[in-house]
């Protein structure tokens, strides 16, 4: 049986924190909240595919699109929209796919979209592995940007593209889907895979003496997989 270290992580946190506690009213007025609209919503699948640049289908490339997004899924704050009010500074980071302007999380998203519609297989591990294949030059061009800012930490961003690559290569077969199967249907030792091979999913932190465990990307990368 695989503990959940995340938990255990996160009790430890509530146990030793000093500075900041969570008060159980608000705990169990937010339950109620999200048990209620969950009652008068139906959520499934369906609901994630809703969004345009999320994939339609079922299948290995979706997976691996999955997985490609939520490796990179990090950091998309502006150094000109310091204020970030919800209005994009018409100089932030965009990225344009047909027709369409996003921001954020979503400009990574539509970057990825764009290129693959170039017919870049950017989402195929053993091409985004390869320097040969996909030079760094590359991959900056697919993250380009419509605005004078370009997408933040880029090559943090090859970093951990070239080493994901690699490993999926070298250990899985090419496939992300070969990790899902060792899983064993089961989203905890799911978590233990990536975070246990990739280390850009491997976020941890010394807190009172002992290491503690966010997997934050990891836990997400596990929740679009459902």
């Amino acid at each position: 049986m695989i503990l959940n270290p995340v938990v255990e992580s996160a009790e430890f946190i509530h146990n030793h924190s000093k500075h900041v506690s969570i008060p159980k009213d608000g705990i169990n007025h937010g339950a109620a909240k999200i048990f209620e609209a969950m009652k008068k919503t139906h959520y499934d699948t369906s609901k994630w595919k809703e969004h345009p640049l999320n994939p339609k289908e079922c299948n290995a490339g979706t997976v691996d699109w999955i997985f490609l997004v939520d490796l990179l899924n990090f950091s998309f704050w502006s150094e000109i929209d310091i204020d970030d009010t919800g209005v994009p500074h018409p100089d932030r980071y965009r990225v344009s796919f047909q027709g369409v302007g996003y921001t954020g999380y979503w400009s990574m998203v539509a970057a990825i979209n764009r290129a693959l519609e170039e017919g870049i297989p950017i989402t195929t591990p053993s091409f985004f592995a390869s320097e040969e294949l996909l030079p760094d030059a590359e991959i900056a061009r697919i993250f380009r940007s419509d605005t004078k800012e370009q997408i933040p930490l880029l090559q943090d961003r090859i970093r951990v593209i070239r080493e994901a690559g690699t490993v999926l290569v070298e250990k899985f077969g090419g496939n992300f889907a070969n990790c899902i199967a060792q899983a064993e249907g089961s989203a905890l030792k799911l978590v233990d895979i990536v975070t246990s091979n990739f280390s850009s999913f491997r976020d941890e932190a010394e807190f009172c003496g002992r290491k503690v465990q966010i997997f934050k990307r990891a836990q997400i990368l596990v929740a679009d997989l459902w």
